[in-house]
């Protein structure tokens, strides 16, 4: 059992080990239930019989101890093989500091077989319980690591790995370094020997090691030269620990340990292992034992037969130097030159005892590091590392070289990689190109090419291109990287380049098309390693003439990017100009602006016509400036992938033959913003042929960043509350547009004038003459045609001063519906939760992981300084390769006071969300919390997923209607899921309307159930663990659960497994969640409940065995690690 983790870790463990021991006799041993023979997790114990601890506690022949007199060979293999284990052991085993860190001392251990194993597992110190009963054979000898000299801790050890690992089995071969990781959380070296080894400087290097304290094994070579499994003693592919170096008779020996008894038997193995001030008090059994397993060997006799050392995996590691800092704040940045894809890192602060530049003999001595405290600062993209590269290289790099008018470069180079950065002093964005020739082996590169791969595949290709990056006007940036791909120390005698060396070329764009090279084979612009991000506009345009106007390059008919343009024809803004003499972006704009071309993209003109009057939202769509009418450069302002984009483009339009427009049009006025938005999102998915077909929720998305919401619409859809409910979203601004049926009744494409599978926006409602009408808008000329279509879209009023042609437009285009008949025509309607004038912040991603697997989680805390009116939205991130695997997400987000030391406190706010739906193509899903006041304070924001068992990927949006700028967050991070299911135990407790019920004596349960789900809670007051099941029964048909059975899916499975938790003495849990599948709106006439509602069949497997019942069970991990009742 895994106790706790964090900082007060023994803390906590030993206040839970005094609890568990409360009611034990003097006498009393402990057995752990979770790691016993019986149930076959031992594996390997294939006798099925153990060695009793009380038989080992009682040997009077000397008294028991744990670590009293620890020697390397205590560490014995046993009939595993875990030499890799056992190898790393014997290099501890001097270390006493280390050892009672991973074996604390206390007062209960050896009275009671309880004992502590300190492991570094997943990237974090876990407390490990075992107990002192032993797997043995039928003689009664001890299967694996053996008990010598009443020395229980390597026994202890190996089983507390073991549990960790899942079982015995699963010691049976390993890597050393992952060794070294569980029992000192150190980073590792590795070092290979073969013949071209220089032993002159591995013995330097071994030197070095002894005086520095480091822990060294070694490993043989995987076949011998006599064919055989054993050589001169050693045993293939077998682990050894090297224990000291010393010289004798001018020969350079170490002596090596093995975990059993293939012990070097070559030269120099007759020498004793120890000398006799050491040995004088030892027993002859013991210097025989001795004598079998250690041996000196001569250095050259270590290269030849063993194959690589592991210098003190679940993960990598790896530290920087040494040094000394003054008081003050600083950030610690970690960039990688060598990857594109993300990496997942935590950071380790080592300090040394004594002095800071002394090297110790010990391993780390850590003196307590209280003054120092750190928190995380949330950088937008890479600003952080790239700023962190440049600052690099200016300090360290030689001076800059100018390669053209304007363009410098700067590199820097250290130990195996090299950094290339550019600054272009120009107005003018250049092109680069950069190919790299260096002598080094084994070298990758990131923003350069290097010259052998570019004659490998490059050069050779059929279709070859050249990729340029952009380095805009008045900026500089890391172009790129170069390395030599780290691997295994070698030792050799060639004389080592401290750093790497190069030559390369650079190729300018402009110039390669001016020479004609250009043309020799393609190119194309790629983004740059590093993005800079400035006010480039104004630049740009500082040597434009008053009449020149902008053309964007990177999104032209020529170039075959538009797609559509299937005639090669263009209106150019010119002529837009000229023809519109009063040509603007949203003088007053109106739905009926937006209109749809030949291309199918409904989608999208529909909620362009639903924001039509929203002023606010175009003014941050399409930001107002003094350049853009002027010289046709537009920035369009989308919400893509998560973050709010700028897209360039310009006021070019496609043209089909007759000199129509291809796609959006510019109707009966000057109004270019539906065109200019159609654009900037074309160019966004790679061109106007992919806004062919897509879903209204990701177009809201682009346009507002805000949640969406799907109401269904059927026959069975009550017309009241249908109503109701538009109005009431109508009321709150909030953006409406609707679908088409997929199949019309009647079969054909159009029924009464609209068209199949369509989309429409919602702008209005009204009764007329006792009937509930809405007004539907139509992106062409399909429009509804029935019952009251007749009347005038708009009033007198609105309508007064329109000329005879826009009023035809709005005539063919709008018409009012009766309510009754929505429903005949529309299957969904589309409802986006802008909230116009309102703000919002957001911040970085986190995950969230259920079961005692997940990954660390992290918390957002967020510091408000004045009372406020908030909003909060979870956003998951969906990734368009996994659209056959999108999963329907039931939570709720809890809002609570931070406490003083940074626990979860009360709990203040509370919302159920349900993450059901997205469409094809849909960039992410979001749902949003009740809205809420909240005092000024520091509180912790926490998305609990009842639902979810794989990992979800999700960002937080806070959204208010004033201003955020007293609102600061950052995240705290907190081990396992400590802090979601902290937060759904305080849920129950303070919102349960139940009190708890006593199941049996000292076994609790208390449910609490809201809107979509019911939540379990059990509590074990008892002093021994509880082994439960439980199986639920609900009226609700769309229902799953997670730790809870329901009963109508345990009807459906033959001969089904009962699976049983454990709720461990004295603790409390989130033993299961129970839901109803979340989905769009339903809005039907029947009664909804307001809550889940079942009923709880609560199974004891020690019951359960006593009254014969207990045909087919299994014991399983709970949701949720059991936390102690205080």
């Amino acid at each position: 059992m895994v106790v706790c983790t964090g900082n007060k870790l023994l803390e906590e463990c030993h206040q839970w080990v005094q609890l568990f021991l409360k009611d034990f006799g003097p006498d009393d041993i402990f057995f752990d239930a979770e790691f016993e023979y019986s149930d076959g997790s031992l594996k390997w114990d294939e006798y099925g019989t153990i060695l009793h601890y009380n038989f080992i506690k009682n040997n009077d022949a000397c008294p028991l101890s744990i670590y009293k007199d620890s020697w390397p060979f205590h560490a014995d293999q046993g009939q595993i093989g875990d030499c890799w284990l056992m190898a790393t052991l014997m290099s501890i085993a001097q270390r006493r500091n280390l050892l009672e860190k991973i074996i604390p001392p206390n007062d209960f251990s050896l009275k009671h077989g309880i004992f502590l194993v300190r492991l570094f597992f997943n990237g974090e110190w876990q407390i490990v319980v075992v107990d002192g009963h032993f797997p043995c054979s039928e003689s009664g000898c001890i299967l694996f690591a053996r008990v010598f000299y009443t020395e229980l801790w390597p026994c202890l050890i190996e089983k507390g790995v073991a549990k960790m690992l899942g079982g015995y089995h699963m010691l049976h071969g390993g890597p050393m370094i992952s060794a070294f990781q569980y029992l000192t959380g150190a980073s590792c070296l590795q070092i290979n020997l073969n013949k071209d080894t220089n032993s002159e400087m591995l013995w330097r290097k071994l030197q070095e090691f002894q005086s520095l304290g480091y822990l060294v094994t070694a490993s043989t070579i995987s076949k011998f030269d006599n064919g055989k499994a054993t050589q001169n003693g050693l045993l293939k592919h077998h682990a050894y620990s090297l224990l000291d170096t010393c010289v004798h008779n001018d020969h350079r020996l170490v002596l090596i340990g093995c975990p059993n008894y293939t012990s070097w038997n070559g030269k120099w193995s007759e020498l004793p292992p120890y000398n006799e001030e050491i040995t004088k008090q030892w027993t002859d059994w013991k210097k025989w034992m001795v004598k079998k397993r250690f041996s000196w060997m001569d250095i050259d006799d270590l290269c030849r037969w063993f194959v690589k050392l592991t210098i003190k995996s679940q993960y990598r590691s790896a530290e920087g130097d040494e040094c000394e800092l003054s008081p003050g704040f600083y950030f610690v940045i970690y960039t990688v030159v060598s990857m594109l894809y993300p990496i997942e890192y935590s950071w380790v602060f080592r300090r040394y005892s004594i002095f800071i530049r002394r090297s110790l003999t010990l391993c780390f001595s850590p003196t307590p590091m209280d003054h120092i405290t750190y928190d995380s600062v949330t950088f937008k993209n890479k600003v952080a590392s790239h700023q962190s590269l440049l600052k690099m290289v200016e300090k360290f790099a030689k001076p800059m070289t100018e390669i053209r008018k304007g363009l410098f470069a700067q590199e820097y180079w250290r130990d195996n990689f090299l950094t290339l950065m550019f600054q272009n002093h120009t107005d003018k964005p250049i092109d680069i190109n950069v190919i790299v020739r260096t002598e080094s082996k084994n070298v990758e590169s990131y923003g350069m090419m290097t010259e052998r791969l570019w004659n490998r595949y490059i050069s050779k290709s059929k279709d070859p291109y050249v990729g340029y990056i952009t380095i805009p006007p008045r900026s500089k940036c890391i172009f790129g990287n170069v390395w030599v791909i780290p691997g295994p120390i070698q030792l050799k005698n060639e004389v080592e380049e401290s750093e790497i060396s190069y030559m390369y070329w650079i190729r300018i764009l402009d110039e390669e098309i001016e020479s004609g090279r250009a043309k020799l084979m393609r190119y194309k612009k790629v983004h740059g390693a590093y993005e800079a991000c400035h006010q480039w506009v104004q630049l740009f345009l500082k040597d434009f003439g008053p009449d020149d106007i902008f053309f964007d390059a990177e999104f032209e008919y020529s170039n075959g990017s538009l797609k559509w343009d299937k005639h090669g024809t263009i209106q150019h803004y010119n002529e837009l100009i000229a023809y519109r003499s009063t040509l603007n972006i949203y003088s007053d704009p109106w739905p009926f602006h937006a209109w749809q071309g030949p291309l199918g993209d409904c989608w999208l003109i529909a909620p362009l016509m639903t924001i039509a009057r929203k002023r606010d939202l175009l003014e941050q769509i399409i930001p107002q400036n003094d350049f853009s009418l002027k010289h046709g450069l537009f920035l369009v302002r989308l919400f893509f992938n998560g973050e709010w984009n700028i897209v360039v483009v310009d006021g070019h339009f496609p043209l089909h033959t007759s000199g129509g427009y291809e796609f959006a049009r510019v109707v009966c006025s000057t109004e270019l913003w539906p065109c200019l938005i159609e654009k900037a999102v074309a160019k966004m998915l790679g061109g106007y042929h992919n806004l062919m077909g897509g879903p209204l929720f990701s177009s809201f998305q682009y346009l507002t960043g805000a949640s969406c919401l799907k109401i269904n619409l059927n026959n069975e859809t009550s017309l009241d509350m249908l109503w109701e409910k538009l109005h009431e979203l109508l009321s709150l601004g909030y953006l409406i547009s609707i679908s088409t049926l997929h199949k019309f009744k009647n079969g054909g494409a159009t029924q009464n004038g609209l068209g199949r599978c369509h989309s429409y926006s919602l702008l209005d409602t009204c009764v007329h003459e006792g009937h509930r009408l809405v007004l539907i808008g139509g992106t062409n000329i399909l429009k509804w045609n029935g019952k009251w279509s007749e009347l005038p879209p708009y009033n007198d009023e609105v309508t007064e001063k329109w000329s005879e042609k826009r009023k035809k437009i709005v005539n063919d285009r709008f018409s009012w519906m009766e309510i009754d008949d929505l429903y005949e025509s529309f299957d969904r309607m589309i409802v986006c939760k802008y909230r116009e004038g309102w703000h919002e912040l957001r911040t970085g991603k986190g995950i969230f992981q259920l079961g005692q697997n997940g990954q660390p989680e992290k918390i957002l805390r967020i510091h408000i300084k004045k009372q406020c009116k908030l909003i909060i939205e979870v956003v998951d991130q969906l990734d368009p390769k996994l659209w056959e695997y999108v999963y329907k997400v039931v939570g709720v987000i809890n809002i609570h006071k931070a406490t003083s030391d940074n626990q979860i406190g009360d709990l203040i706010v509370s919302s159920t969300v349900g993450l059901y739906w997205a469409a094809f193509r849909t960039q992410y899903r979001s749902v949003e919390s009740d809205e809420f006041e909240i005092e000024p304070g520091v509180y912790f924001v926490i998305y609990n997923v009842m639902s979810s068992l794989c990992p979800l990927e999700y960002s937080w949006v806070i959204r208010s209607p004033t201003p955020l700028d007293h609102i600061s967050y950052d995240c705290v991070t907190f081990e396992y899921d400590m802090a979601s299911h902290q937060s759904l135990l305080t849920m129950v407790e303070q919102l349960g309307q139940q009190p708890m019920t006593e199941i049996r004596e000292g076994l609790f349960a208390q449910e609490y159930a809201r809107d979509n789900f019911l939540t379990l809670m059990l509590e074990n007051h008892t002093d021994k663990p509880i082994d439960v099941c439980v199986i639920a029964r609900t009226n609700i048909e769309r229902v799953q659960s997670l730790g809870i059975f329901p009963e109508q899916h345990w009807k459906l499975i033959t001969n089904p497994i009962d699976l049983y938790k454990t709720i461990p003495p004295r603790s409390k849990c989130i033993f299961g969640n129970i839901w109803t599948i979340p989905g769009p709106i339903e809005l039907k006439n029947e009664v909804m409940e307001s809550e889940i509602s079942c009923k709880h069949w609560i199974r004891i497997l020690e019951e359960e065995i006593e009254n014969g019942r207990a045909m087919r069970y299994e014991k399983v991990p709970g949701v949720y690690k059991a936390i102690p009742i205080r």
